[in-house]
């Protein structure tokens, strides 16, 4: 049987053009919504290669330097109710008041402000709160009285990979001492994580560094201590804290200081990023070429998307001409002898190139491609080199709506 007749086969029985196994949904996004894309959605993609492609995504654009241009932007992306609008979702933002020697959790929203996160801290021996926002501190109270009462059970480990296991704390309190009890789980739901400080750290950020319980972008509280145990014995002070309904002391009135830099520190995995970028331009193309769907030349790129399989591809320098665009991304194809190449753009700086081998759609020399303006939240597709120009001389204010069926390229 011959690719072709494969191809045919897969077609006709709806699977999914990834891993040719389970049967197409429609649930995941031909340009990422949470990157500004129009809800257009891809009807060749199965729900377990949509749920795989999400870590990729999260690497790309809210690890990654991508993330901040985002959030600068102020692509609001997926609308979920939240306390602070476009959040930098960085692992480690901190801001370090050097005359008070105290170090708080903060977070960034759009246009770069910065927000004391609401947390308990532990500040010379005794252990404090900071909030900037009511809502906020309400739903942190909320959410921990909940979890000392029914649950009480930290994450001390997170698993290197989906099979491994979580290793989790148990608390009890006895009196003034507390007891711990070690399990292992195949999934969490309610515990609190402890998140080890990442190595690296300037020497007199850690001087003044204390371990607190915070509540992050996503709702969820979280410690972060210079170590596991460090994080074990503050969530125990705490707990018994709340036990003897004892006060905890509010830092009252506290503004961040203006003069003080906010130290961010993140990482990422440049090839899952990458391997998410290359997802973003394989679906504009089957979504606006569906023949292509099954072909086989575009297995290799597939399989580098799944599987991490070797393929060429990389990032680039940014062009004037091609990248430079306000309030847009771009998905270029231009044709070659040789096959496609796909020229990426997210926010007129992050490019990133693959070419797709064999692969004849146009003339050579012709292009055609999405430009992405993600302040409306609009796809726009063009077949050639002259309807993207004119999208360019629009975006640009040199012509007007009208003048477009006039000019002459």
């Amino acid at each position: 049987m011959t690719d072709s007749d494969n191809d045919i086969k897969r077609q006709i029985a709806n699977l999914c053009c990834y891993c040719n196994t389970n049967p197409s949904a429609k649930s995941e996004h031909v340009f990422p919504a949470s990157l500004g894309g129009e809800a257009l959605y891809m009807d060749c993609v199965c729900d377990k290669c949509n749920n795989d492609f999400s870590p990729l995504e999260i690497e790309l654009i809210q690890k990654s330097p991508v993330g901040m241009m985002k959030s600068v932007a102020e692509v609001s992306g997926y609308k979920k109710k939240q306390y602070w609008s476009n959040p930098i979702k960085y692992p480690e933002i901190f801001m370090h008041d050097h005359k008070e020697h105290i170090v708080l959790e903060v977070g960034l929203h759009g246009k770069f402000r910065p927000h004391l996160r609401t947390q308990i801290i532990k500040i010379k021996e005794e252990i404090h709160t900071a909030s900037s926002l009511k809502e906020e501190a309400t739903e942190f109270a909320n959410l921990l009285h909940e979890w000392v009462k029914h649950h009480r059970t930290v994450c001390t480990r997170l698993p290197s990979n989906k099979n491994d296991n979580f290793d989790v704390v148990k608390i009890d309190i006895q009196g003034n001492s507390s007891l711990r009890h070690n399990e292992i789980k195949k999934k969490i739901k309610n515990e609190i994580v402890i998140y080890a400080l990442t190595d690296g750290q300037e020497e007199n950020l850690l001087n003044d560094f204390e371990p607190r319980l915070f509540i992050d972008d996503r709702k969820r509280l979280l410690i972060r201590a210079r170590n596991i145990e460090e994080g074990l014995q503050l969530i125990e002070t705490i707990v018994k804290v709340i036990y003897n309904k004892q006060p905890i002391t509010s830092i009252e009135n506290y503004v961040l200081p203006s003069s003080e830099w906010i130290k961010i520190h993140f990482g990422f995995d440049v090839i899952k990023a990458q391997r998410a970028l290359m997802k973003i331009g394989l679906n504009v193309l089957m979504y606006y070429y569906p023949e292509l769907k099954y072909d086989p030349r575009l297995s290799n790129a597939k399989q580098y998307v799944l599987n991490e399989t070797p393929f060429n591809g990389g990032l680039a320098d940014r062009n004037e001409i091609f990248d430079k665009s306000d309030s847009t991304h771009q998905v270029f194809f231009m044709q070659h002898a040789e096959g496609v190449m796909v020229r990426i753009c997210l926010f007129s700086y992050i490019t990133y190139l693959f070419a797709l081998p064999g692969l004849m759609i146009k003339k050579p020399g012709e292009a055609f491609g999405l430009i992405v303006d993600y302040e409306k939240k609009k796809n726009m597709y063009f077949q050639n080199l002259e309807e993207w120009a004119i999208s360019r001389m629009q975006q640009l204010g040199w012509l007007a709506d009208s003048e477009q069926d006039e000019i002459i390229i």
